[in-house]
């Protein structure tokens, strides 16, 4: 796994030793993720627009709950993949609910940082494309640490099936494949095993409807499906 939070609006022309090497890494067995990129529009941002490469994208909350695309996250035909990413930090939905220590926090993901006054590692909360990428390439670790998968083209193939679609019907340049699921990925037991109804939109808009008390307590010969 090669993880790469970085890049830029670089030409084709000029990113070309990039995606070279990017492809040798990835004929070496290696499946290179690299942020999306966070230009606020529609410009590839190189390495994650190579061919080799996996272009993640950043979701956030809305107001509602559901997951969409962060306003700064770029959107092109390359995404492949989104993950949690964080808020636009001076937007309304910056705080959605999240807490720490009994306070609220904003929709952000610590990341390691460096605290250069006292010349130490520290933990900060951040927020970008950058940090959506860890994500997708941990949990491509962890389906080969498993045995789940055994290379680059599998690993990509599960992480694809198991996404969570948003946006637009399959593809699309917004979300890609769609936000990385990891209990669907790791065939992971539900976390839950009670009824519930909730429509979201693409939008962020979601209304989830309060259930009777009949179907709340779910009969024993219901079976379970997956809406």
């Amino acid at each position: 796994m090669i993880n790469l939070s970085l890049g830029g609006a670089l030409k084709a022309e000029d990113a070309r030793p990039l995606c070279e090497a990017i492809a040798d890494a990835r004929a070496a067995g290696a499946l290179v993720v690299a942020a999306a990129g966070n230009g606020y529009g529609t410009d590839p941002y190189y390495p994650a627009a190579c061919p080799d490469a996996v272009a993640v994208g950043s979701v956030t909350l809305s107001g509602a709950s559901a997951p969409v695309r962060s306003p700064f996250s770029n959107a092109y035909p390359q995404v492949q993949l989104a993950a949690p990413g964080g808020a636009e930090p001076y937007s309304a939905n910056a705080f959605n609910g999240g807490t720490l220590n009994g306070k609220a926090f904003p929709d952000a993901i610590f990341s390691t940082d460096w605290d250069y006054a006292k010349d130490q590692p520290r933990y900060a909360a951040e927020v970008g494309t950058s940090q959506a990428t860890p994500q997708v390439a941990a949990l491509a670790a962890l389906l080969l640490s498993k045995g789940m998968t055994t290379g680059p083209a599998d690993t990509l193939a599960r992480l694809n099936a198991t996404a969570t679609d948003l946006g637009a019907k399959g593809r699309d340049d917004l979300f890609g494949f769609g936000m990385i699921n990891a209990a669907a990925a790791l065939s992971a037991p539900a976390v839950s095993n009670t009824w519930g109804l909730r429509l979201q939109h693409a939008r962020g808009q979601s209304f989830q409807p309060a259930l009777d008390p009949w179907a709340a307590s779910r009969p024993s010969w219901a079976t379970a499906a997956t809406p």
